[in-house]
């Protein structure tokens, strides 16, 4: 089974957990290809695997850099950093972030630039605690500070998908069953349509997410400017960038 999908700026690779096998979890990257609307995929590279498991993977917007979320048997919570051509040997991923138990991590995100990533963070024995934070990075991608983007109780309840505007300063998210826009410069929220795992177009007209009605999760797009909404098919965890 595979989970957490990010596609690579090329949007010639995929990266993606994989949950079969033995306990725990695989980072893996598989390029891809489309003919005549088929997917076709060449053979799975593992990056990174570890018993306990590691979760949400996403592609740097220049591309040699894959960031995703570790954890170790004290159930602390890691963001880290692998080359997207693989480890070399006795090489290990570069941690940039520690959330010690009981705190848990979600999702990174790049921005645009590479210089920040944004991840939503939470209390295992509090709910309701989602928090949006973003994570500084230097030049040469070596952490630098951490600021504090979103804290609301409205918003504090399965706060767990973040996806980055390349076009404008915002923030999609999904909590509680619906999908907010976060404005970065003012601080604004403004809910958009029920739905979760949000997920910009590449000009960030649109949003594209899943959404579960009746057992059944599909995929839709809305646009933000006219709010028509289009359903695309079965699907879950998409990325579009």
């Amino acid at each position: 089974m595979t989970v957490h999908r990010s596609l690579s700026p090329a949007r010639d690779s995929v990266a993606f957990i994989a949950t079969a096998g033995p306990p725990g979890g695989k980072l893996m990257t598989a390029g891809v290809t489309v003919v005549s609307g088929n997917v076709a995929a060449s053979p799975a590279q593992v990056l990174y695997q570890t018993p306990l498991g590691v979760s949400y993977p996403a592609w740097s917007p220049d591309g040699p850099s894959i960031a995703f979320v570790d954890w170790d048997d004290s159930d602390d919570y890691f963001i880290e950093v692998v080359p997207s051509s693989g480890l070399q040997p006795g090489e290990s991923p570069t941690r940039l972030y520690t959330a010690p138990h009981p705190l848990a991590l979600n999702q990174p995100e790049w921005s645009r630039a590479g210089d920040r990533l944004f991840f939503t963070e939470y209390n295992q024995d509090v709910p309701g605690s989602y928090v949006i934070k973003a994570l500084d990075l230097d030049v040469y991608g070596n952490p630098s500070g951490t600021e504090l983007i979103l804290s609301d109780p409205r918003f504090g309840n399965g706060c767990g998908e973040v996806s980055v505007a390349w076009t404008r300063p915002s923030l999609a998210f999904g909590a509680g069953g619906y999908i907010y826009v976060l404005d970065l410069d003012t601080g604004s929220v403004t809910p958009i349509c029920g739905g979760g795992a949000p997920a910009w177009s590449p000009d960030d007209s649109m949003i594209l997410f899943s959404i579960t009605s009746k057992g059944k999760t599909v995929l839709q797009t809305i646009t933000l400017a006219t709010g028509p909404i289009t359903t695309i098919g079965a699907g879950s965890d998409p990325d579009w960038k």
